[in-house]
């Protein structure tokens, strides 16, 4: 009778990747769900961006404005309905419009993107194995996990790109069938980028997919058939949105739409501004740890002129996995070039090129020297090691470090990351992959349940919200005072607050109602241009980064039901 052999840990070990990488959807998002699930109640709506889509889908459920989106009682022209029908429908399957809604919205997006990345590491020809980390590299991303938590529409605008670009390769690849079937859900991906978040979802993987065609000398593909088929359909998407918003809004909104907030943003914003090379020390800042590879990588490569030869004109012969490289590098610098092309420049514009750069890391490092990957590990784990240290004390690198709670129990939940990263410098890449998303889902927990929750009311406008709104139920006229930004309030308030931007419309305002209350920016207010007659103080509070102070004004001999 033969003794059984008991199996290594080694084996084990092995094995139990082995299963994994059969299976990257489950294992991710499992991972993912570890880390958004316990945190959906946590987080309010926060200042700015969330509470103004969170405000704008109210009106679109309460008021019936789901073509066009409305902010404060006034169309808002910012962003296209689609990431808010899909809001929509949430909050009819649940039956909430609680916070709650808008941070699940956000982790099933991201559950999606981190699909959309498997898919495409298959479809470009790059496996499991590929897939898998990529996945994993996500996942152990701070930047990647703050998004899976913010109730914004950029990780549905990433999956849609990132689906277009997969969808366009397998299309127009030359190697594969159903060309058309392809290429119709490719040009439909990007139809659906159009209406989540504009023309930059139409561009990027246009711009990208003839790029690479000129790369091959395949010009004559832009001029199918298929091709002629997909633009129709891109185009009959557009011009319906279109024309149902020429319905509703009339000329001036379709200026507004295609002028103010597409033409004008791209070549002229100077609150946004940045150099034309932001996004390359942007990206890399926020694919930390990640981003480390680039002190690892063969630099030398570009002296030789074989490698330039090959970015200039692809190789016919080159097998599968070499044509998906080349179409991910292809779609990566071309969105990169692109982004970097506008004026407006913010990290969020970032998202699409996440899971395109995840998945040539993971490449990377799969094909590293097992020598040059120990070392990279090696540097990783020292970073996180750096940054746990430096945990106790982030909190004064706030304005308001006595707000800022956790930090030492969040340093100490971050300590199995560092361990593991440390300890499985030398082991497999899947290995050292998967412990450092579970590293650092042990980490955010803490860090959500704890550090986030106790910011709610720092980063939350709901308590003024409420002081406002108590108001106006008394009777006052309500005003929000801002340049810029308008709606922050209207979520929590419960009502649309009318958003002034400039002095003579708050004059206007205020010689038209004996009883009224404006909120505003405290540097706004000692820079007024308006006097209020009989302002009161009503409450000033810290909002992210700035006091906002809410002011009540009383004409002479008023009878107003609100307190002073």
């Amino acid at each position: 009778m033969t003794e059984a052999v008991p199996e290594t840990r080694t084996g084990a070990v092995a094995r139990w990747i082995g299963r994994a990488s059969r299976h990257p959807h489950l294992v991710l998002l499992l991972i993912l769900a570890v880390q958004t699930l316990p945190t959906l109640w946590v987080k309010d709506v926060w200042f700015t961006d969330e509470t103004r889509h969170a405000a704008a889908f109210m009106q679109m459920v309460e008021n019936g404005h789901w073509l066009v989106l409305y902010l404060s009682d006034v169309p808002y022209p910012d962003k296209p309905p689609l990431y808010f029908w899909m809001v929509a429908g949430m909050s009819w399957l649940v039956g909430s419009r609680e916070p709650v809604l808008f941070n699940l919205a956000a982790a099933l997006s991201a559950g999606l993107l981190v699909s959309v990345t498997v898919f495409a590491a298959r479809q470009f020809g790059l496996g499991r194995r590929v897939a898998l980390l990529a996945g994993l590299i996500l996942l152990s991303n701070q930047f990647f996990i703050e998004r899976a938590h913010m109730p914004r529409m950029d990780l549905l605008f990433a999956a849609f790109i990132v689906l277009g670009h997969v969808f366009f390769f397998k299309a127009y690849d030359g190697k594969g069938r159903r060309t058309k079937m392809w290429a119709l859900a490719g040009f439909a991906a990007t139809a659906a980028a159009l209406l989540t978040k504009g023309p930059v979802g139409l561009l990027m993987p246009l711009l990208s997919l003839t790029v690479w065609l000129a790369r091959q000398r395949r010009w004559t593909a832009l001029r199918s058939k298929t091709t002629l088929a997909g633009l129709g359909l891109l185009l009959a998407v557009g011009a319906l949105y279109l024309v149902g918003v020429y319905l509703v809004e009339g000329p001036d909104f379709i200026r507004a739409i295609l002028i103010d907030q597409t033409l004008n943003r791209a070549v002229d914003t100077p609150r946004l501004s940045n150099p034309v090379y932001f996004y390359l020390h942007k990206l890399a800042e926020i694919l930390l740890p990640w981003s480390l590879i680039l002190f690892f990588l063969p630099w030398r490569r570009l002296g030789q002129p074989a490698l330039w030869r090959r970015l200039v004109r692809a190789d016919p012969h080159a097998g599968a996995r070499q044509r998906g490289l080349g179409y991910v590098w292809c779609a990566l610098l071309v969105s990169l070039g692109l982004i970097s092309s506008f004026d407006y420049k913010i990290a969020f514009l970032l998202v699409p090129l996440y899971p395109l750069c995840a998945l040539l890391i993971a490449e990377a490092i799969l094909d590293m020297a097992t020598g040059t990957r120990r070392a990279y590990f090696l540097s990783i784990g020292l970073l996180l090691a750096a940054v746990a240290a430096a945990l106790p004390f982030a909190h004064h690198l706030t304005l308001w470090p006595e707000r800022v709670q956790g930090g030492t129990i969040v340093m100490i939940a971050t300590l199995p990351l560092v361990g593991a990263a440390l300890a499985l410098r030398g082991s497999r890449p899947l290995a050292f992959g998967l412990a450092m998303a579970v590293g650092m889902t042990l980490a955010v927990l803490p860090y959500y349940l704890i550090t986030i929750r106790g910011l709610n009311d720092t980063m939350s406008p709901r308590a003024q919200a409420e002081i406002l709104a108590a108001r106006g139920d008394a009777g006052d006229a309500l005003y929000f005072y801002h340049p810029h930004s308008g709606g922050i309030y209207d979520y929590h308030a419960g009502r649309a607050i009318a958003h002034v931007s400039t002095w003579p419309a708050l004059a206007r305002a205020v010689a038209a109602n004996d009883c009224g209350t404006v909120a505003m920016r405290e540097k706004d207010w000692r820079q007024r241009a308006v006097d209020l007659p009989n302002p009161v103080a009503v409450d000033r509070r810290i909002i992210d980064y700035d006091i906002y102070v809410v002011m009540a004004w009383r004409a002479d001999g008023a009878a107003c039901a609100a307190a002073s």
